[in-house]
């Protein structure tokens, strides 16, 4: 089993990614027993919003800029 990166939380959720080259990121809500796989970390945060019903009213999207 490859090496795997500290985790990343978003939304109480752990994203993972291995140390391989172009391994994907992976997240499981052990809670609704519901997992995803994406080729982006913003891939695995859409997929963790939409698995939990909508973006999260306290974070900021990614990108959005300062006003």
């Amino acid at each position: 089993m490859a090496d795997q990166i500290l985790p990343i939380i978003h939304r109480g959720i752990a994203i993972r990614q291995a140390e391989v080259p172009g391994a994907p990121y992976e997240w499981t809500h052990e809670e609704t027993d519901a997992h995803g796989m994406a080729l982006t970390l913003a891939d695995a945060k859409r997929q963790i919003n939409t698995h939990l019903g909508g973006d999260d009213p306290l974070c900021r999207p990614e990108g959005a800029r300062h006003g």
